[in-house]
């Protein structure tokens, strides 16, 4: 998903924007070729979590290009869609078959995973005001650490074997 967010930001049309990406993988070295000729893109390397953490809050919007059509999407939940809604950040991500319905009010979802949905989605999204990307993002934080955190998932899971 990494290659089509690159792309989808270059085909935008956003001054005064920055697509920041971290960590490793195979897509590491194309990254840093296309950061080298647009210093919109910019690929920071490997951070400790905290300064993830920081960088995380520090933003905007936080992408998660996973792309859907690989089996094992079905049967996971990225722990990074729920880092980013932990952050208070809005999140853009796609629509994962192993995401619950209940996370989609408090994202915004992908529908198109192509390079240019995920401009138009951009370009969208960052039309927004400042104030309703941070309700997005607050609503979301509140969702998680209030329904989503390690208490209320094990009394779930004790409910369960219970039955």
């Amino acid at each position: 998903g990494l290659a089509d967010l690159t792309e989808g930001f270059l085909q935008s049309d956003l001054p005064n924007t920055r697509l920041e990406i971290y960590g490793p993988g195979d897509y590491v070295k194309e990254l840093q070729s296309i950061a080298e000729k647009d210093p919109r893109v910019f690929y920071g390397g490997m951070l400790l979590n905290t300064e993830i953490v920081g960088k995380e809050q520090e933003a905007t919007l936080l992408v998660n290009p996973r792309p859907t059509d690989e089996e094992y999407v079905k049967y996971s939940f990225p722990s990074k869609t729920m880092e980013y809604m932990a952050s208070g950040t809005p999140v853009l991500t796609t629509v994962l078959p192993g995401m619950p319905k209940e996370y989609y009010p408090y994202v915004f979802l992908l529908e198109d995973e192509t390079a240019e949905g995920i401009a138009q989605a951009l370009t969208v999204l960052l039309a927004k005001s400042g104030e309703e990307l941070f309700e997005k993002g607050r609503l979301a934080r509140a969702f998680v650490l209030d329904q989503r955190n390690n208490l209320v998932q094990a009394q779930k899971i004790i409910q369960m074997l219970s039955q």
